[in-house]
């Protein structure tokens, strides 16, 4: 790729341009950014803008899920841009712009998406986006688990059987990125500090409900104030749920899942902490057992992943198939475990000492 701009090259982003963004922020996740953007067993999305051989910026991009090309549309994950200390502002928002721009140029793919998390605080980083919605969290202990005939597997394999379990469950909707066994492998069993365990719970032979949990993390969490004061936040040890599956009609399963995963969190001094749309069946069954609905800083924005052409005609054409945002928000059966860059930060934070 050699689109430029003046002395600006956008380049795939390579090695030695990760070790040069780590170098300005004293950033100590190096493996954690070299496993999400640079893994040999994927290929390689996000772009840097360098001048020569200096790098001013880093669009990080991830796909989610392993697709098949032609099934169905691509989704990706934009990460925050990192830019070099320093850099002026406008020339800053430049070097942005022309990353993103390269990158949609690239795939050409109206149907596609590009997602991007952004703290309600923060300006939204890239143009062309539209609010999506929303991101809150399910938390606590859930508790009123029957007994029943099945049988609780942990440390379950996350391999072919577990992949179609997780593609029957997530349906046959457009937008639902493709967890092969390659995939789950890469996210779960090759992340760097490792900790992800899989849970499963079959009945009759048959896998019926099914769990990822990572290692135990800080989050802040809203704590109301007497009276009229302001909302502060309070850090809380949460046990985070990556992936949660449950079959049509396996209710009582789900519920043995989440009793054995509240277990789980209450030996480790920790609460469950999880993120469904509200649309899924899962979603009430965590809040009948007792699970909060815990709103985030945290907006989820969209957009087609391809530029928008020049010219009335050419801009009716790609209105008519312009992204259903819609359709989308009712659609995916997002989680914890598509949000890359919001929950598998290159710098991590805990209370203070």
């Amino acid at each position: 790729m050699g689109e430029q701009s003046n002395k600006l090259e956008v380049r795939p982003l390579e090695p030695q341009h990760i070790a040069q963004v780590l170098g300005w922020y004293s950033m100590r996740k190096g493996t954690v950014m070299e496993w999400l953007l640079l893994d040999g067993a994927w290929p390689v999305h996000s772009l840097v803008a360098c001048e020569g051989e200096t790098v001013c910026a880093l669009l990080p991009v991830v796909q989610l899920g392993d697709p098949i090309p032609g099934e169905r549309p691509a989704m990706w994950e934009w990460g925050q841009p990192l830019v070099a200390p320093g850099s002026d502002a406008g020339a800053a928002r430049g070097w942005v712009e022309t990353l993103a721009a390269a990158f949609l140029r690239g795939q050409d793919d109206p149907e596609g998406v590009v997602l991007t998390w952004s703290d309600t605080r923060d300006p939204v980083p890239f143009d062309g986006l539209e609010r999506l919605g929303s991101w809150s969290m399910l938390q606590g202990l859930p508790t009123g688990a029957e007994d029943g005939d099945w049988v609780m597997q942990e440390a379950l394999p996350l391999d072919d059987a577990a992949a179609a379990f997780i593609g029957a469950c997530a349906g046959a909707s457009a937008w639902v990125p493709r967890r092969s066994s390659a995939y789950l492998d890469w996210r779960y069993g090759r992340a760097p500090g490792g900790g992800h365990e899989a849970t499963g719970v079959l009945e009759g032979g048959e896998l019926r409900a099914l769990a990822v949990t990572g290692p135990p993390r800080w989050e802040d969490q809203p704590e109301e104030c007497l009276g009229d004061g302001p909302s502060t936040h309070v850090p809380c040890r949460v046990l985070p749920v990556y992936e949660f599956w449950v079959a049509e009609g396996a209710s009582r399963p789900g519920q043995a899942l989440l009793g054995n995963l509240a277990g789980q969190a209450r030996a480790q001094a920790c609460e469950l902490n999880l993120a469904l749309p509200s649309w899924q069946p899962a979603f009430d069954l965590c809040v009948g057992m007792g699970m909060r609905v815990t709103p985030t800083s945290r907006d989820l924005y969209a957009r087609p992943a391809a530029l928008a052409p020049s010219g009335p005609r050419a801009s009716q054409a790609w209105n008519s198939r312009a992204l259903d945002l819609e359709a989308l928000r009712c659609a995916w059966p997002w989680s914890l475990g598509d949000a890359h860059f919001s929950w598998c930060p290159f710098e991590s934070s805990g209370p203070a000492d």
